[in-house]
């Protein structure tokens, strides 16, 4: 395995795989920050010792890499806190085995789990807005075996009566969202999309994964898919953690 910094990922380093952290912004540093960063690291005459606000993690198994990422972040305990709630996005959005990487793998969720409730977390919830029907594709991804075995909580995306609306006043297209309770209400809540082709959007990664908490998708696809997306970074409750799987 071997750890990158965000600057040489940046350059252009395909990442196997990848534990990100934005201090609770969906987008890289501000252009400032990011060029006073840069100069830092060159007055230290390298990538120093962290710390870090973003990890990739590469040529290993997925939990080996999470694991390794994790740790060069301080552990999930430098964001998860004794008695917090946290809920856990990843992509279940199809009834298709692990062997097909249409989902994010499940191991490497019972992990994060693992990891989370270790921290101390009072709970850990996991859920996703499928595309197939939302038992079969929890089944067959391996996700729910692998939470239910690490401790979590499964919790269905599919039901309207657990979503509440939002308004995103900042947005350009999406003004107002139903977005899923458990996400709104939780202390930490981690991201954690696979890394894929995308036919509509090209790529899906952070961003795009957040349409499973969304209930009304339609509205994407009808009203301009990539600004909808991007409209999602204006919602009331951003990620703390994501942690691609790529």
């Amino acid at each position: 395995m071997k750890l990158i910094t965000r600057r040489h990922f940046i350059e252009g380093t395909a990442a196997t795989a990848a534990v990100i952290s934005w201090h609770n912004q969906l987008f890289a540093a501000p252009e400032a920050e990011a060029e006073a960063e840069a100069e830092a690291e060159a007055e230290a005459g390298g990538d120093g010792d962290g710390p870090w606000d973003m990890i990739a993690v590469r040529n290993g198994e997925p939990v080996e890499m999470f694991e390794a990422g994790i740790a060069a972040l301080g552990g999930m305990q430098a964001f998860v806190k004794k008695g917090q709630s946290v809920v856990v996005k990843p992509n279940i959005a199809w009834d298709q085995p692990p062997e097909i990487p249409a989902n994010t793998n499940p191991e490497l969720v019972g992990a994060i789990v693992r990891h989370c409730l270790k921290a101390g977390a009072t709970k850990v919830t996991v859920f996703d807005h499928t595309c197939h029907n939302w038992e079969r594709s929890y089944k067959s991804s391996g996700i729910a075996d692998a939470v239910e075995a690490a401790g979590g909580v499964m919790v269905s995306g599919n039901f309207e009566n657990a979503y509440r609306e939002v308004e995103l006043p900042k947005a350009k297209t999406l003004k107002k969202a139903l977005i899923h309770k458990e996400m709104l209400d939780c202390d930490v809540f981690i991201n954690v999309p696979v890394l894929k082709h995308h036919g509509g959007a090209k790529l899906t990664l952070c961003m795009k994964n957040l349409m499973g908490v969304v209930w009304d998708r339609r509205f994407f696809h009808n009203n301009g898919l990539d600004q909808c997306i991007a409209d999602m970074c204006f919602a009331p409750r951003k990620p703390d953690l994501n942690i691609i799987d790529a």
